[in-house]
């Protein structure tokens, strides 16, 4: 089985889940994976399946973790871009720029902005943040993500 049908049977698990424990379970597993084959082939797996606009639901919240990745994610593309963001920060900059054109999911958008943002730091530190946080700010209900956006944003708020 290549990379992009492992992804696609992994997309096939989550759909059957029925339990955060269980899309805990089935991201490690991927995660053992992927760690386990060279990071330009999973790299390339990960674009390929990003552009394919397939998804599944996870059952996990939008967490971030100490270093900023993800604790856990709340879809399978959500968990992929940041996976890449890790391993490949130039590819995960190139497939948020193609998300960012649309405005599909939240969640998606935060983690396209983080990993755009990483790959292309501006001199202010603040401005990729902004724009994010702005973006987020703007929908009726907040998701994981927004909400972990308006901590951030307290937190800088209070520490200036």
């Amino acid at each position: 089985m290549n990379l992009v049908q492992h992804l696609k049977s992994k997309a096939g698990e989550l759909k059957a889940i029925k339990s955060s424990e269980e899309g805990r379970q089935t991201l490690a597993a991927l995660r053992r994976y992927l760690s386990s084959v060279p990071s330009e082939s999973a790299a390339t797996a990960i674009r390929n399946w990003l552009d394919t606009g397939e998804d599944a639901a996870t059952q996990l919240e939008f967490k971030v973790g100490r270093e900023g990745s993800l604790k856990e994610a709340p879809s399978l593309r959500v968990f992929l871009l940041d996976y890449l963001t890790q391993i490949d920060p130039a590819a995960a900059s190139s497939c948020a720029e193609k998300i960012l054109g649309t405005m599909n999911a939240p969640d998606e958008w935060a983690i396209s902005l983080r990993a755009y943002g990483l790959a292309n730091p501006t001199p202010d530190p603040n401005a990729n943040y902004m724009v994010s946080y702005n973006l987020l700010t703007q929908t009726a209900t907040p998701s994981g993500a927004e909400l972990a956006a308006r901590d951030r944003e307290a937190l800088r708020v209070v520490q200036e």
